[in-house]
């Protein structure tokens, strides 16, 4: 019911059919991005070429890419008003996006004329989005500029009238420009607008204005009166979406391959060819013979010159025009003259990535697997490529000749049985063999010193050194890479070097009903079961759960990141018990450690609680899925956030006071949920429970937050530090020196900003939360982030406040020292889990700045920012 109260204010001022019908294009409007993006993310699986991209110019800007198919997709543009494709003029001013992803702000305080460096020492100018600026023109009527005050338009009603911001009576404002400008970087936490206050207030036809961003995701100009600040009297919904991960920030077109490449907001990108390229050559990679036992497998790589030509090798399809050909026969066959070999085929060919995710363009790996006819063969193979040229025509395109032969001194089979191995194998773990490197990433092995290795080969005898193996039987320390030497019958070797790499963390098995896959963060999935198994291979936990996805951005990446409930509460792993339970998947942290060493950071302060985790080795439906935080959940409870747990019938003037644990985020998608009537944030209730929540309790905590920020906008409470009768200020304190520390710049974007008030207290700022997302970072080195967020825009402006703050650093300065040690420590235990990781999930976007590098660097690049970090604040907090 408390949601109807925007949708009454507004329908008190228009009419409802046309409230429904403006609501009516919104979701439309909102429904269209999002499939937009789907289809694009169809259109690059699918293989389909571009054959145009057309401006577009329907308010929104943007882009519409139409494909060979004749299928379209058109998309919003969030660019820097890059040079577009196929001749068209990049797009600038309104239509040329380079402002900040804004969020949510008011339109009074000035950016570019504010103090405290906000006039470009501290704040940049970001990137990835759009923020709407309003200004009062000459004449008293409101302006908007899309394009970060280049050019600014009179802003028009519903009915196509300007909006007047001054009266006959009223004295016009100053300009109520651009907010405050945040860091720079992909994140786009910018675009902070202050509190209108009483300029451009209107006289008798006037209005105030204010931007917010609605639950859809799209800005929205507030208009009200001064005098009633909570009573909307119109809205205008702007096509301007504030996610910007929806936006296209670039389409770029190669000069030389004509490639197009658009890119997200979120730094995803998706690589399309603009015509058909046809394969001229196909070249192999490899010199030596490929050898083939009875059973096994082998892998061949080759390139496809030009490297942005495309052939279907789908070999299910009748459409694949890839296959294997016995070379020195004259047997027409096939697809034009092609021979199938009859002692091996080709399984499959797949496209090939490096180590760190990349893809090589143009490089393929093809699969030749042995069909058991014959044990003595030694043949010539190519592979064709049968292709339809320009005119219709057909015609092939063949590699060079390369040996196919069979093998006396191969394995078969390698890997690791629990039998033989108790206590440092907790799963049977044969490695598919293909090559003579054989490397083997697994959590279930805990202990690589001594183990024994179960084989089969078609050779007579297997040694390492000297040292005769036996299979199930011989142990060996793989620790190290370990060279085995497989001799046939007539003396011929065959060398592997096998590989293991181990995790070292606990394992969680999950297992769904039927291994249905997790598709909703909104739904339960029920009656899941886990089994949670230590880093010595003990089971210290059993039970039921129910599973969901959760996130907002991070839901969206290919590493799912979930939520769990489990059927009774649980000490997990020597966290204390409870039901509630997190899987953080930190897909995009190259080092996954962001979030715990934030977490440890916010530790040596007075933060009265941060959750604890533990990192586990997920297998899901018997795969396993990578390593994953398990997390305590931010809840109300005595060994969580310890606040009263609030009843229906608490509406007494003393039980009504607490608990209450409020987040402050622009996704603002939680059922019970206000915004603030001087700062205009996004408060979200996460206790009490929705089921439990009154209109009593709601309204009681809303007036309590409006009290808190009107003690801190109006001058004479604020120069009377009347908050510190509202707000726990050394809680404050504390939750921003961990997130200046870990350049954390969330709260700036009203983002994940936790605070809660038990009963009889004071609002209490915390728990911290949501640190693997562009932290850590050289951009957010040297600069504040979040001094201007929230509250403490006006907090600094206090000099009490601000000497709080200096002392505050000095005394848990100290404490700071230990971090470094502490992630080298937890980095040194996560290096072989990082990598299986990695091998699993590479990252496709840059986010952090070290997706590319290897382990050990991506760690001692996150402690030197650390470092780094530490000096400037010591330096720029003493100078506040």
């Amino acid at each position: 019911m408390l949601l109807l109260v925007a949708l009454l204010s507004l329908a008190s001022c228009a009419d409802l059919d046309e409230v429904n019908s403006r609501l009516d294009r919104l979701e439309a409007d909102v429904r269209d991005l999002q499939s937009a993006i789907e289809a694009l993310q169809r259109a690059y699986n699918d293989g389909k070429i571009i054959s145009r991209v057309d401006p577009i110019d329907e308010g929104t800007g943007g882009w519409k890419v139409t494909f060979s198919d004749a299928s379209t997709i058109r998309l919003i543009n969030g660019a820097d008003g890059k040079d577009g494709v196929d001749g068209q003029d990049g797009r600038d001013g309104q239509d040329g996006r380079d402002g900040e992803d804004g969020r949510d702000g008011q339109d009074g305080r000035d950016g570019r004329d504010g103090e405290d460096g906000r006039d470009g020492a501290d704040g940049h100018d970001g990137v990835d989005g759009v923020t709407p600026y309003l200004m009062v023109d000459q004449d008293g009527y409101w302006c908007v500029s899309y394009d970060k005050g280049a050019t600014f338009s009179r802003l028009m009603d519903n009915q196509g009238n300007p909006i007047k911001a001054q009266g006959p009576q009223g004295e016009q404002g100053p300009q109520g420009g651009q907010g405050e400008e945040g860091p720079q970087g992909p994140q786009g936490p910018q675009g902070e607008q202050g509190d209108p206050g009483p300029q451009g207030e209107r006289g008798e036809d006037g209005v105030s204005i204010r931007v917010t961003a609605n639950a859809a995701g799209y800005y929205v100009f507030q208009m009200y009166q001064p005098a009633h600040p909570d009573v909307v009297v119109d809205s205008l919904v702007t096509p301007y979406p504030a996610n910007r991960d929806m936006l296209i920030t670039a389409i770029s077109e190669d000069d030389v391959t004509h490639e197009i490449t658009l890119t997200l907001g979120n730094g995803q990108t998706y690589v399309f060819n603009k015509t058909y390229t046809m394969p001229t050559s196909i070249a192999i990679l490899a010199t030596s013979a490929v050898k083939l036992g009875k059973g096994t497998m082998a892998t061949l790589e080759f390139r496809v010159n030009p490297s942005n030509a495309l052939f279907n090798y789908d070999l299910a399809s009748d459409q694949c025009q890839i296959s294997l050909d016995k070379v020195g026969t004259a047997t027409r066959a096939g697809k034009g003259y092609v021979t199938p070999p009859t002692n091996y085929r080709l399984t499959r060919v797949t496209q090939v990535f490096d180590e760190r995710g990349v893809k090589k363009t143009g490089q393929y790996k093809a699969y030749l697997a042995d069909a058991g006819t014959s044990t003595d063969y030694d043949e010539l193979a190519a592979l064709v490529l049968t292709l339809t040229d320009a005119r219709g025509e057909e015609a092939q395109v063949s590699s060079s000749a390369f040996e196919v032969r069979s093998a006396a001194n191969l394995f078969t089979e390698f890997g690791f049985r629990v039998g033989g191995n108790k206590g440092m194998v907790t799963r049977d773990t044969m490695l598919v063999v293909d090559g003579n490197n054989l490397q083997l990433s697994t959590p279930y092995i805990l202990d690589a010193s001594h183990l024994v290795a179960t084989f089969r080969t078609n050779g007579s005898r297997v040694f390492v050194g000297d040292k005769e193996q036996v299979s199930g039987i011989t142990v060996n320390d793989f620790t190290q890479p370990v060279i085995y030497r497989v001799v046939s019958d007539r003396g011929e070797e065959n060398v592997y070097t096998v590989s293991v790499n181990v995790s070292g963390f606990p394992i969680m098995y999950l297992n769904t009903p039927g291994s249905a896959l997790v598709t909703s963060k909104d739904e339960w999935l029920e009656h899941a079961s886990i089994e949670i198994c230590d880093d010595a291979g003990l089971s210290t936990y059993r039970g039921e759960a129910s599973i969901r996805g959760r996130g907002n951005t991070t839901w969206g990446y290919p590493k799912k990141p979930y939520t769990l409930k489990l059927d009774q509460k649980a000490k997990l792993l020597g966290m204390p018990s409870d039901k509630r339970w997190v899987l953080l998947a930190n897909w995009m942290d190259r080092t996954l450690l962001r979030n715990a060493v934030a977490f440890e950071i916010a530790r040596q302060t007075s933060l009265a609680w941060t959750p604890r985790g533990r990192f586990v080795e997920l297998v899901m439906n018997g795969r396993h899925v990578g390593n994953y935080y398990l997390c305590e959940k931010i809840k109300a409870d005595k060994n969580r956030v310890n606040i009263h747990k609030l009843k229906a019938t608490d509406t007494h003037p003393d039980s009504i006071t607490g608990g209450y644990l409020l987040e402050v985020d622009q996704n603002f998608d939680r059922l019970y949920k206000f915004r603030s009537e001087r700062l205009n944030l996004p408060y979200m209730f996460h206790e009490p429970d929705d089921d439990v929540l009154t209109q009593q309790q709601f309204d009681y905590m809303r007036g309590y937050i409006n009290a808190v920020e009107q003690s801190l906008v109006d001058e004479q409470a604020l120069a009377a530090h009347e908050y510190e009768r509202l707000i726990d200020v050394q809680s404050f304190i504390d939750w921003w020196i961990v997130n200046e520390l870990a350049m954390n710049g969330e709260p700036s974007t009203r983002k994940s900003s936790y605070m809660y008030k038990d009963r009889g207290g004071l609002l209490t700022a915390g728990p911290v939360w949501d640190f693997d997302y562009y932290t850590f970072v050289p951009e957010f080195q040297t600069r504040f982030l979040n001094k201007w967020s929230l509250y403490y825009g006006q907090l600094f402006k206090d000099p009490a406040f601000v000497a709080q703050v200096k002392s505050r650093w000095l005394e848990l300065r100290p404490r700071f020292d230990a971090i470094p040690d502490y992630t080298r420590q937890l980095a040194s235990q996560m290096r072989g889990a990082a990598d299986m990781n990695n091998a699993l999930w590479p990252i496709n976007i840059r986010v952090n700045g070290d997706e590319l590098m290897e382990y050990d660097e991506a760690v001692e690049r996150l402690i030197d920012m650390y470092q780094g970090r530490l000096k400037w604040l010591d330096s720029h907090i003493a100078a506040l």
